[in-house]
């Protein structure tokens, strides 16, 4: 049976790097990532990224209720993503909260900044679409439906829910109840970043 793995919850505290390298440690053949997560630390989901996208077998991602930030980023490690029809997709700029004196607050500028373009370059890789445009999107804080994700080319296809006629069977998918949902929760995985004295 092929494996499946979730990804959900906060990347670096729900899931971190350490539990996913784990799990795929034990892994070989074709592979499905469940995610649903609304983002967290970026240098964790780097290395989560960095785990998928070195995995030998095949790797598809579902999208199922939302991948933003972060976790939008983790799914295009795979080798196909698929989004449910009533899941979302959320691309951002790299944001943290500091403290500090302008110095610091100088150089943590040019830390964001090089995120940014990393992020916007995996963006761009999986989309075709220039960098610059990606960089853009990620500005106005995006959120794509999943046939939005599809015509951006963050996604390769939409999963149609059928519903199953016995009730008791039924599954239905987590799902956030509205975008501002959606969006106080991306607001929240922040990158914490401490600034040293």
């Amino acid at each position: 049976a092929m494996a499946m793995i979730e990804i959900s919850g906060q990347i670096g505290e729900d899931l971190t790097y350490d539990d996913f390298r784990k799990e795929m440690q034990g892994q070989s053949g074709d592979i499905e990532l469940m995610i649903n997560s609304p983002g967290g630390s970026v240098h964790e989901g780097i290395g989560i990224y960095n785990t998928i996208a070195e995995y030998s077998g095949k790797v598809t991602a579902y999208v199922n209720g939302i991948a933003a930030s972060i976790a939008s980023v983790i799914a295009m490690a795979a080798d196909e993503v698929v989004v449910y029809q009533n899941s979302q997709m959320m691309i951002h700029k790299a944001w943290t909260v500091a403290i500090g004196n302008s110095d610091d607050f100088r150089s943590l500028v040019g830390v964001l900044d090089i995120l940014d373009s990393d992020i916007a370059r995996i963006y761009s890789e999986k989309t075709g679409k220039p960098e610059s445009a990606i960089i853009d999107a990620m500005s106005g804080e995006t959120y794509y439906t999943a046939e939005q994700a599809v015509d951006f080319g963050l996604a390769d296809s939409v999963k149609i829910v059928a519903k199953r006629k016995q009730r008791e069977n039924a599954q239905m998918p987590e799902t956030f109840s509205g975008l501002s949902v959606a969006s106080v929760l991306a607001r929240a995985s922040v990158i914490r970043a401490k600034v040293q004295e």
